[in-house]
């Protein structure tokens, strides 16, 4: 089987929780044998082509000919979320195969997406399947997002307090409040991928203790950091 998402983000350039879930998704089809490839298209920092972690993405410029770009690589299934759902939708019944839709939040656009009656859609919790299943006459499915322990695990002995995501619902000022309260304690501040990230008082990219990592920097070279 050939699977193509149709995506505005994706990683490296975007890791929020929904691109890393797709990834996984995707990364999980080659484990088993299948292709699968991305079609983004707003990200103006991203390069045309790269492979992460083994997925093939393009970059196609300018972004409306991504549909034909998704249609080049002659996909058995089309995959998509958010901003793109709908296109991608559309896209897979011009081309005669099924869509998927994952469905990562409650946001009201997502009636209109459900209304077009994707093939098949995602959910990723048990409560929004609940709440959305029944704008559905098809297929659906939950499926938590896939978090594997050993993609995850670094070295033991980190002792930096961290936050990831540096806005203000994560909250980013009782953060920072307390790293001026402790100067003794080291803090690390990773920036997130999406909200206004705020700067935080004393934090350095090279300082000795108290650090800021960029979302572009591999998580494996700050998790070691991190306090336990």
């Amino acid at each position: 089987m050939r699977a193509v998402a149709l995506v505005h983000f994706y990683p490296p350039y975007r890791m929020a929780g929904s691109e890393t879930m797709l990834h996984t998704m995707l990364s999980t089809l080659t484990d088993e044998g299948h292709d699968a490839f991305v079609v983004c298209t707003d990200m103006p920092e991203a390069a045309g082509r790269w492979t992460y972690e083994r997925i093939p993405v393009f970059h196609p410029r300018p972004s409306s000919t991504a549909t034909a770009k998704v249609a080049e690589l002659r996909p058995d299934v089309i995959v998509t979320h958010h901003d793109h759902a709908a296109l991608a939708i559309i896209t897979a019944r011009r081309l005669g195969v099924p869509s998927v839709f994952i469905q990562h939040n409650t946001f009201p656009s997502n009636r209109v997406i459900l209304s077009m009656q994707p093939d098949l859609t995602v959910f990723n919790t048990e409560w929004v399947a609940r709440d959305w299943r029944h704008h559905l006459e098809g297929r659906w499915m939950v499926v938590h997002p896939p978090v594997w322990a050993r993609d995850h695990a670094s070295p033991a002995g980190g002792r930096h307090v961290t936050l990831v995501n540096l806005n203000v619902n994560k909250g980013v000022h009782v953060f920072s409040h307390l790293a001026q309260l402790f100067p003794d304690v080291p803090f690390l501040g990773v920036e997130g991928a999406h909200g206004q990230q705020i700067t935080v008082a004393g934090l350095s990219r090279n300082g000795p203790s108290n650090r800021f990592r960029s979302r572009a920097s591999s998580w494996r070279s700050w998790t070691s950091q991190v306090c336990r």
